[in-house]
């Protein structure tokens, strides 16, 4: 029964002193809401009241006075003093003081039916209020909070609230709004309330808590709050590791930032993280569509293609040390770059990645080797130290450095034919025959300096025909050639075909002296070809 209920609550009042946990009170609530409301007794007594009754019974009105001493001090409700006014009533009607063993009396000293309301006694019943936003609506307490409603968009919040019944009326509507739940008795306590005018709006980044509080004139006072944290995220989330539209080489790591993260999924699967929010992709070639949502729908979406470490030097494959050519440098840089750039940050590669790296690598070093080889054989000491030299101003002493200048380009030509670009060979080619056009310029001036050295010393009429082949050997010799003959054998000549003119045409003493080369310089000023060297 009723009393047997209230005992109850009353035993639980002292189990939780002892131990001070929350579900104890829950439940003395609830046995308080199933017994009998002890203090409603008072609200109706008829006359005659000389029998028992359940509202005459002087035990069952004693335990309307502890009535409120266990809601206050096990529950927490405000405490109204009904229970001093109520002793006071019973004082007046009953002639003596109340005991706390009373059997089966009852009141007395009522002269009339009627409807009583007990003297001094106050409006305990609190009014109500509630929350809402949108289809949300809370009207009670909640002691604990959890995340659960987020949006990212302005929302308007209202409140409400009445005194209900027979109340003393509404006096005040107040809120508050935080982001850190707190107790009963401090909201209680708490005092920076904000009066409520109207509706209201929360916006801006952050997790909020309404506090909601309705007074009435009485002072009685209920609390309620959303049960679950408001929270606005205006911000979708962020992705680091890649990028819409961008490709990347080998197993590839991302990690999304996102305090209140909803779904991530891969090609529309979901991706698991880590603790760190971090996952491993790993690479396959193929494009792939990265879609991270947050809680209050905000998302974010990337396009990318993760490219596999052997694809790194697709572009040089084909080439070996045969036939790589110079026309293949850049390429060769550009993969040994890339190469060299992954494997500085290869923390996330595979084992077998790792390695393949260090192949390519590998490979790229060999070809550029093989490249600066064939640079090296075509441009040697001597082939730098005779690329000016021409026909046109060739030296006596050039002629051992062109021939060992020749001697290392058709080496270049022969041995490296694989690794020469078409207009490299045609270069090497030209080179060649520049060397050999200087080299003719000066084997052919050694031809007829030799000529004339074996003159003799004395001339006859015999040494006629051998002084003419030298003289016409000489006039048949270029600028430059005529010049490689040297002065000594120019001397030689010019003084073999002065006797020999001499021998064949006699001459005043006075012309003895008369020279060829002399001769031939004054034809050459009349431009006369017979005679000009």
């Amino acid at each position: 029964n009723g009393q047997f209920l209230h005992q109850l609550v009353e035993l639980l009042d002292l189990i939780y002193k002892q131990y001070g946990e929350e579900w104890i009170k829950e439940l003395a609530k609830m046995l308080r809401e199933q017994g009998t409301k002890w203090d409603s007794l008072t609200e109706r007594w008829v006359t005659p009241l000389n029998k028992w009754t359940q509202e005459t019974h002087i035990v069952n009105i004693m335990m309307s006075l502890k009535y409120e001493a266990i809601s206050h001090e096990l529950l927490g409700e405000d405490y109204t003093g009904i229970t001093e006014k109520l002793y006071d009533f019973l004082y007046k009607h009953n002639g003596t003081p109340v005991s706390l063993t009373g059997g089966t009396a009852t009141l007395a000293d009522l002269q009339q039916d009627a409807v009583l309301t007990v003297e001094g006694v106050a409006d305990i019943t609190p009014p109500t209020v509630s929350i809402r936003m949108e289809t949300n609506e809370w009207k009670d307490f909640f002691n604990s909070v959890s995340f659960g409603i987020f949006f990212k968009e302005t929302k308007e919040i209202t409140l409400s609230a009445a005194d209900v019944n027979t109340g003393s009326g509404l006096s005040s509507i107040e809120y508050y709004i935080t982001d850190t739940a707190l107790t009963l008795e401090q909201l209680r306590s708490h005092t920076a309330w904000d009066g409520y005018n109207g509706t209201f709006s929360i916006s801006g980044d952050n997790e909020y808590i309404i506090y909601a509080k309705a007074t009435d004139h009485a002072g009685n006072a209920v609390y309620a709050n959303n049960e679950k944290i408001l929270v606005y995220d205006s911000v979708a989330p962020s992705v680091y590791g890649v990028a819409d539209g961008e490709s990347y080489y080998g197993t590839t790591k991302i990690t999304i930032t996102e305090e209140y993260l909803h779904k991530v999924l891969l090609d529309g699967a979901d991706l698991t993280l880590d603790s760190s929010n971090s996952a491993l992709l790993p690479a396959d070639g193929n494009a792939h569509t990265l879609t991270v949502s947050d809680k209050a729908e905000s998302s974010v979406e990337l396009r990318f293609t993760l490219l596999t470490i052997d694809s790194v030097d697709d572009s040089i494959a084909h080439l070996t040390p045969d036939n790589v050519t110079s026309d293949d440098r850049a390429s060769i840089g550009q993969v040994k770059a890339l190469a060299e750039t992954l494997s500085a940050d290869s923390g996330d590669y595979t084992a077998a990645e790792t390695a393949q790296l260090r192949d390519i690598l590998a490979a790229c070093d060999a070809l550029l080797q093989k490249l600066d080889a064939v640079s090296d054989a075509v441009s040697t000491e001597k082939t730098e130290q005779v690329k000016d030299i021409t026909e046109d101003n060739v030296k006596n002493e050039d002629k051992g450095d062109l021939q060992q200048a020749k001697t290392d380009l058709e080496a270049a030509l022969s041995d490296h034919s694989g690794n020469l670009t078409d207009e490299e060979k045609d270069a090497l080619q030209s080179q060649i025959d520049q060397i050999d056009k200087a080299l003719t310029a000066i084997e052919n001036a050694e031809t007829v300096r030799e000529t004339i050295e074996a003159l003799p010393d004395t001339i006859t009429k015999q040494e006629g025909d051998a002084i003419d082949a030298a003289k016409e050997a000489y006039c048949a010799l270029t600028g430059r050639e005529k010049i490689l003959v040297g002065e000594t054998a120019r001397t030689k000549l010019d003084r073999a075909v002065r006797i020999l003119e001499k021998l064949r045409n006699p001459v005043e003493e006075d012309d003895y002296y008369w020279s060829w080369s002399e001769s031939q310089k004054k034809a050459e000023e009349k431009q006369n070809p017979s005679t000009g060297a």
